[in-house]
């Protein structure tokens, strides 16, 4: 019988053993199960995505930018030359160099010129004397020589009447012949035409100068004037000087060249006032005004201008308006003449839709755009900002800026959109708005 009941005992016991060990493991089971659900709770939370947003306002539309090109020229630039021809003497400048107003830049060979004005400068001296004794008429011993000429031809006339008179009684008493009587009579008359004659010279020299002569005289002089100053004009034109302060662009002949009236001898381009010269085309000329500031593009700087002009015809090669805009002093320093200059025109564009951040946009299906837009709030998260599910919201961009776009869509007014890192996100997925320094240390993290 104890062998029977040992028997039993030695049975039953793999039975317990493996009683023992299936409730050993349904306890690690349910540890397991208990432990899995901890972390699947905590990966929830990891999977909410910390991202930047934006509010979207609705706006009314957009200005486009359009550039209108141009040149930089100065405000006067001249081809300076001889009003007259001749050998050039000097060049008293070179090029580059920067004059001022009146500065002397070259000199023609004038000795023939000051040959000539001699000539007629004592020419005229000579005629100018004349003139004056025409003014100041006869002189007192001329007059008493003309009055002593009169009163000699008078007395010789009353000797030629006397001894007239007594040949005639003679004849008449037939003592003498008639040759004498007639000879007598001859002297006689003779004598009366030479008093006559005196006594005219004297009333001539009493009466003075006649003034036509003093005219005629005087016009002689004048003309001589004139000639002398004809002279002084052309060597006055002999010296060539800037008309204005600038700077030497280019020599174009040198000393002992041979040039001819209006020959371009050097170029002369202003210091200090530049002007750009932009074609605008017709829609736009509209726009502005004389006196608008603008900023004008030149090179890898700007410059403010001003409009001092509007030409009132088109140019015939571009089509377009020219617009002379002169540049600022302070501005003008360190821009060139021939530099390439652009005029920024803002044409407003009337067209609803809003300005959402460059970063915001995710590329669509058949070349469109979207946006992560944020629905309302699911629950609240761990850092406290509500969480949200993204949907995208396809958009058409209308405009591009630098950092921003112009688009419309269906999207409502304020709307909550992912602002940056959209290739982060998916359309369903869960994320957290935060500021941008705590998304920027999340990145970091």
């Amino acid at each position: 019988m104890r062998i029977q009941q040992l028997a039993r005992s030695t049975a039953s016991r793999p039975r317990r053993l493996a009683l023992v060990a299936l409730a050993s493991l349904a306890l690690v089971a349910t540890a397991v199960v208990a432990f899995r659900g901890h972390l699947d709770g905590d990966a929830a939370d990891a999977r909410v995505l910390p991202v930047a947003t934006t509010t979207i306002q609705m706006s009314d539309g957009y200005e486009v930018l359009r550039y209108c090109t141009g040149q930089i020229e100065p405000r006067r630039q001249t081809a300076l030359g001889f009003n007259r021809g001749g050998r050039v003497a000097t060049v008293e400048v070179t090029d580059g160099q920067p004059v001022t107003a009146g500065t002397i830049l070259a000199r023609l060979d004038t000795a023939e010129l000051n040959v000539r004005r001699c000539q007629v400068a004592a020419q005229r001296e000579a005629e100018s004397a004349r003139l004056a004794e025409l003014n100041a008429g006869p002189r007192p011993e001329q007059l008493d020589e003309a009055r002593a000429h009169v009163a000699r031809f008078k007395a010789q006339f009353e000797r030629a009447k006397v001894r007239a008179a007594r040949l005639r009684d003679i004849f008449a008493k037939n003592l003498s012949n008639s040759d004498e009587v007639k000879e007598a009579a001859f002297d006689e008359q003779a004598a009366d035409a030479q008093m006559a004659a005196a006594g005219h010279r004297l009333q001539l020299l009493l009466a003075g100068t006649r003034a036509e002569q003093i005219q005629s005289q005087r016009a002689t002089v004048d003309a001589l004037d004139a000639q002398l100053a004809a002279i002084d004009v052309q060597l006055a034109d002999s010296v060539l000087r800037a008309p204005f302060t600038g700077s030497i662009e280019r020599i174009l002949a040198d000393e002992a060249t041979i040039v001819g009236p209006s020959q371009p001898l050097m170029q002369l381009l202003e210091l200090g006032v530049l002007e750009a010269w932009i074609g605008v085309p017709v829609d736009a000329a509209g726009a502005i005004r004389v006196g608008d500031v603008h900023r004008l593009v030149i090179g890898d700087q700007e410059a403010r201008a001003t409009i001092t002009s509007i030409l009132p015809q088109l140019d015939r090669t571009t089509r377009t308006v020219q617009v002379v805009l002169r540049l600022d002093t302070n501005s003008s320093g360190t821009v060139m003449p021939g530099q390439i200059a652009q005029l920024a025109l803002r044409r407003p564009v009337r067209e609803p839709g809003y300005w959402v951040p460059l970063g915001a946009l995710a590329a669509s299906h058949h070349g469109l755009w979207s946006l992560y837009a944020l629905d309302d709030p699911l629950e609240p998260g761990r850092s406290g900002e509500p969480i949200h599910r993204v949907r995208r919201a396809d958009v058409q961009v209308l405009h591009s800026e630098t950092d921003r776009v112009f688009v419309r869509g269906s999207l409502p007014p304020r709307t909550l959109i992912v602002a940056a890192g959209v290739h982060r996100v998916v359309a369903g997925q869960k994320v957290q708005p935060v500021p941008m320094a705590e998304r920027e240390l999340a990145l970091r993290d």
